[in-house]
C-alpha cells in the first residue's frame, strides 16, 4: 500500500471521531504507526481561559505539567 493511501485511510478513520471521546486514543494509535512514541500528553489552549490537560496517557504524580499550566505557560513562546 502506498504511503498516500495509508495516510488517506488513517485520516478517513479519524474524521468521524473528531468530536468523540475516543478521538485522542485513535489519533495516538495512528501516530504510533508512523513514529515511536513514549508518552502522550495533550494540552488544550482555549481562546479564553487557562489551558488544560485534555489527555495524558501515563498520568504520573509529578506536578510539572500541572505547575506549568498554573501560569508559566504564559512565558512559553
Amino acid at each position: 500500500m502506498s504511503e498516500l493511501r495509508l495516510i488517506s485511510d488513517q485520516v478517513a478513520r479519524l474524521l468521524p471521531l473528531v468530536s468523540e471521546d475516543t478521538f485522542v486514543a485513535a489519533l495516538v494509535t495512528v501516530l504510533r504507526e508512523w513514529v515511536p512514541i513514549d508518552e502522550v500528553s495533550m494540552i488544550v489552549y482555549p481562546r479564553s481561559g487557562r489551558p488544560f490537560i485534555r489527555h495524558r496517557e501515563h498520568p504520573i504524580e509529578e506536578a510539572g505539567l500541572e505547575t506549568f499550566l498554573t501560569g508559566p505557560f504564559l512565558l512559553d513562546p
